[in-house]
Formats: C-alpha cells, structure tokens, sequence
C-alpha cells in the first residue's frame, strides 16, 4: 500500500513585469492586479468544493497577494500530484466574462447559509487567472521534527521547485506572424493597442473589445462608436482583464475588510446605487482620470504629474521564519485591510473636494472618480498611484496607516517606500522599477531598525524617467543624481552622502514637512534659486578656504535684504533636508525640487501630522 504523508501545495503569480506591468492601460493593470490579490480566495473556494474535508483553518497556511501555501494531510503521493495537477488545471480554465454570478461573500456566511440549504446562491465569480503565470508546486512536510518546523522546510522546497518552474515558463507569448509579418501601419492595428506583445482577436469582437473615450488609442480599430465613446478591437486578455478589474473590487473587498466595513464605505458613496441617491464614487478608468481637470491654485508643474509610492514590508521573510506562519498571515492580512478601509475613506470624505475625488467621470457623468489607485506588485508589496499634488501628504498618511496597524501587533511589522514624482505622460513600467529601486535603498539604510517606517524619494521635475539603471540600489540613484545635484556642488559628494538626503523616517515625518512649510512660507521659489546660484561655487570651492566666510556672509546678508526675511543662515540650514555634512547648496536644489508638493494647497499637514 502506497504510504501517506503530510503535504504542503504552494501557488505563486510570478513574472509579474510581463503581467501585470506590461502597459500603459491602468483598467488591464489592475485587472491582472486585483486577479492576483483574489486568486487565493478563489482557491480556496474551489478546494472547499472539489476536495473532501477541505476546512480552510485546517488547511490553509498562509494566503498573502500572488501567494498562498496550502497543507494536506494523510494522503499518497499520487494523491498530492493529482491535487496539484487539478490546481494547475482550474488556474488555467478559460474566463468567461459575464457570467452574473452573485458577488464574494463572508466564510461565515457561507456555512450559514449552507445550514440554510441554499448553497446554489453561493458560488464565487470566475477569474481570469489564464492570463496570469502561476506556478504550482508540492513538497512532503517531514516527519522528523516540530510541525511548525517541517512546514517551513517544505514551504522552502515547495518555493525552490517553484523558481525552477518559473524559469521554464514563457512570459508573454510571441505574437502572431500575421501581426509580425505586416506592414507597419497594419501591425499597428493587429497588435493590441494597450499590449504590443498580443495580438488582437477580429474572429471574437464581442469579447475581444473594449469601450474608451474617442481620443484614446488613436491607431486601434474601432468597431463601434456611441457619442464620445468608442468599442476597440484588442486581445482577449486586455478585454478579459478590463472587464474583471471593473467589478472585482466589489466582491473582493467584503472579504478583505468585512462586510460591515465595506457597507461602510458603500453608505458613503463607493460603489454606491444611484438609485439610493448617493453620488456614486469609483475608481479612476485610466492614470489620466487620477490627475485629470486639477484643482484651481497648483502650481504649474505639479498638475501635470504622476505619484507612484511602492512599498514593501521590512524583513517580512525574516520574519515569518521566526513567526507562526498562520499567525503572520493574520497579522499582514489585517494591515492591508487596515489601510484599504483608511485610504478610501481618507478619500470619500473629501468626495466634494476636486483635489482628492475628479467631480465628473470623462465616460460617465453621473459618477466621480477617486484620485488613487493601488496595484498589487507581489507578495506584501504594492504599488499607489496618486495625483503629484496628492504625493507627500498621502506618502505620509499611507505610511502612518501602515504603521499604526504594524505597530499593534504582537509580531511587530514595519514598511518601508519609495516615492517617484514624474510627469504624467512617463512609462508606468519605468516609474514603478525606479519606485521599488527607491524602497529597496530605504530598506537598506534603515536596516536594523525593525520598527522604523521610512521613505525615500525622487522628483523628475521636467525630465522624463529613464530607462531602469542595473546595479544595486545605492550605486544605480548615484548614477541618476549625480549630473543633477553633483554639478552644482561639487565632486566631492559620495553616493551615500547624497543618498541620505532624499530619504526620511515616517518619526522625523511631521517634524521635517514644518521646516520645510516654514521656509516655503518664508520666502518665495524664485529666491530660493537665486539663492542657491550664489552658494554653488562657495560649495563647491569647499568653505572652509580663507576669505569664503566673508563670501558666505554678503550672500545671505544680500538674501535677507532681498526677501525681507529676519532667517539667519542657521535657521535656513537647520531646516534643509539631507545632512549638514553636505554643501548648502545641494541641500537647497532638493528642497526646490520638493517645493510645490509641500503642502500646495495648504493642506496644513504639519498640523494634522500630529493629530
């Protein structure tokens, strides 16, 4: 007789470069996105139904974004393989778009409603997981030692024949010769107008199309046009994902944050009936709508900018190896739900206010769209996408969210983020790499201390974001910063020096956004460059040579003259960001560079920072 053993199964999206940030479109991206985030909850319905005594407190060992580990017992290992093939299987099944199933609800509820003999209304809509990498693998859970002990050694072989799959799979596949083969003009219009790599399917039109304002995706081929609107043609992955991501937040964010609070949220107008006479809020359509007819009094730069803040958890591998996994999933799980139901709150109650809720929807003008989005980029990382004017206010907010939840926990969590402030019109692929390459210099500096949120940032005033720079962190931001900030204040500048001034703990937060509001507040823009022309060759001239104290003491004589200011140069250098190590001048160039987004509608943030 065969023997039995225990079992682990972990399922994991992976090459998400190619899946998720693979367009321009934010409808597909948050498809792909949400369809990571609710694979797992899917997965776990589809096993409570398929496998005999399936109980998901039993079974389930960890579930976070793109990720979830499940364990069997007592079965062979013809059994495991079959389980992990039917996995494999479901994760592949063609999505059917439309399907009217009722929405997400509650395991509790559920199994009421079971004992209600009514589980026919109970099933979960389906999910477009076709279009996504998953990788499925198994691992026997060793004998030998403590329980807890042999789940994380089979996890870790279960992840190991994951990688090795992964390496085996295709990430996109190649597009058709039909596409590849054309005229250039023609393979315009084969290709999908939101994925190159895809081509477009005129044999199902009617699944393979999607609706978009009349000036989007000029080259694309139009099927249909109703008023402003137009249905495109493209692949049937883009059509499947912008359909799924439209409704999936619905369903899956009862489960995410209950029910209760999500009733919440809906009574203050997200996703709200117009019929209960509430002004329905969504979610924005496209990164245009996040920035999108700009509140009046910005200034003229920062309309015209996009926020990505990529943040990630601070040694959650570590510590999920040192913590019950059960509990660990628990306690990340709780704070993303914590933020979720902030954040959106955060937001619908400032529903009447331009600056955080765009008043009418270009392609519904019964509805209005939130300035946000968050965009799951794996594991316990994501990504939030917010207008340039909303950048420092909400890094702040998103952070304090984070933390407050992490903080309350017995295993005690910290995240760590990156912070990229660029004009609008850049690659989202290329903003969102250089986000994450800036969170990994937060974590690296900040590393050690556990408890410490914090955040590094850059702003591409004018400049588009450049292609992804290879080498680890630090080396690769000092090739980015240094024609910019190390001209005008010298060679002598390391990477780390330089590196530092662009990064803040969320502790030193509200102290710092004061000093930065009291110089803003203290003299204008134009005073500050003027300022900071002056100082570039005393800084770079290195102050300490005979005669620059004098130098030193007639510009900032002349600057008080000029502004009217009573600032000595100590209270402007105290306030300046970056180490007093470091020239004046530099200091000066990324305080402009932050200028406009601290607080550029006087949001006062100081003052609420430390309420």
């Amino acid at each position: 007789m065969p023997e039995k053993r225990d079992w682990v199964i972990r399922v994991e999206g992976v090459n998400l470069g190619d899946t998720v940030f693979n367009t321009n479109d934010l409808s597909v991206i948050r498809g792909s996105s949400l369809c990571l985030e609710a694979f797992g909850w899917e997965l776990e319905d589809y096993l409570g139904k398929s496998v005999s005594g399936f109980d998901a407190e039993a079974n389930i060992i960890y579930r976070a974004a793109s990720q979830a580990v499940f364990r069997f017992d007592n079965r062979t290992e013809a059994e495991i393989q079959g389980l992990t093939a039917d996995i494999r299987g479901w994760l592949r099944a063609p999505y059917r778009q439309g399907d009217n199933d009722p929405p997400y609800v509650d395991r509790k509820e559920l199994e009421a409603a079971k004992k209600r003999a009514e589980p026919k209304q109970l099933r979960f809509i389906k999910l477009p997981s076709e279009h996504m990498t998953f990788v499925v693998d198994h691992a026997a859970i060793p004998c030998d030692v403590e329980k807890a002990d042999g789940e994380r050694l089979a996890i870790n072989m279960a992840m190991m024949r994951n990688r090795r799959r992964q390496m085996r799979s295709p990430n996109v596949p190649r597009a058709p010769g039909q596409a590849l083969g054309a005229p250039a003009a023609r393979r315009k219009q084969l290709l999908c107008p939101v994925d190159d790599k895809r081509q477009i399917d005129l044999d199902n039109p009617d699944a393979a199309s999607f609706w978009v304002n009349e000036d989007r995706y000029p080259e694309a081929i139009v099927l249909e046009k109703k008023g402003r609107l137009k249905r495109i043609a493209a692949s049937k992955r883009s059509a499947d994902l912008r359909i799924y991501g439209r409704d999936a937040r619905q369903t899956l964010y009862p489960v995410m944050m209950s029910q209760r609070k999500f009733a919440g949220l809906v009574n203050r107008g997200l996703f709200a009936d117009p019929k209960a006479g509430v002004k329905t809020v969504r979610f924005a359509t496209s990164f245009d709508d996040i920035r999108a007819d700009p509140p009046e009094g910005l200034p003229p730069a920062v309309g015209g900018k996009l926020a990505y803040l990529y943040v990630d958890g601070n040694s959650f591998g570590k510590k999920r190896d040192e913590s019950a996994l059960r509990d660990f999933d628990q306690a990340v799980r709780g704070i993303l739900a914590h933020y979720t139901y902030e954040m959106i709150g955060h937001f619908l109650d400032r529903a009447d206010d331009p600056a955080y809720v765009l008043q009418q929807a270009t392609d519904d003008p019964g509805d209005r769209y939130l300035r946000v989005e968050t965009l799951i980029a794996g594991g316990d990382e994501f990504c939030v996408v917010l207008p340039g004017w909303l950048a420092w206010e909400m890094s702040g907010r998103i952070l304090g969210w984070l933390d407050e939840a992490g903080q309350g926990q017995d295993v005690k969590l910290s995240y760590r983020a990156g912070l990229v402030i660029c004009p609008a019109k850049s690659p989202f692929r290329r903003a969102v790499a250089l986000a994450e390459t800036l969170c990994k210099d937060a974590k690296r500096f900040y590393d050690g201390r556990d408890a410490e949120a914090c955040l590094s940032f850059h702003v591409f005033e004018s400049q588009d974001v450049p292609e992804e720079v290879s080498g680890p962190p630090l080396a690769s931001l000092g090739v980015l910063r240094g024609p910019a900030y190390r001209g005008a204040s010298g060679d002598h500048v390391d990477d780390a020096a330089l590196a530092g001034a662009f990064r803040m703990s969320l502790r030193t937060f509200p102290e710092r956004t004061r000093d930065f509001l009291s110089l803003k507040n203290s003299f204008p823009k134009s005073q500050l460059h003027k300022l900071i022309d002056d100082l570039g060759d005393v800084d770079s001239a290195k102050v300490a040579e005979p005669g620059n104290g004098t130098a030193l003491d007639l510009i900032w004589r002349d600057f008080r003259n000029r502004t009217g200011s009573e600032l000595t140069r100590d209270d402007v250098e105290r306030k300046l960001p970056g180490s007093a190590d470091l020239p004046t001048a530099l200091r000066m160039k990324i305080l402009a560079d932050l200028w406009d987004y601290i607080d550029p509608l006087q949001f006062s943030l100081a003052e609420e920072s430390d309420q």
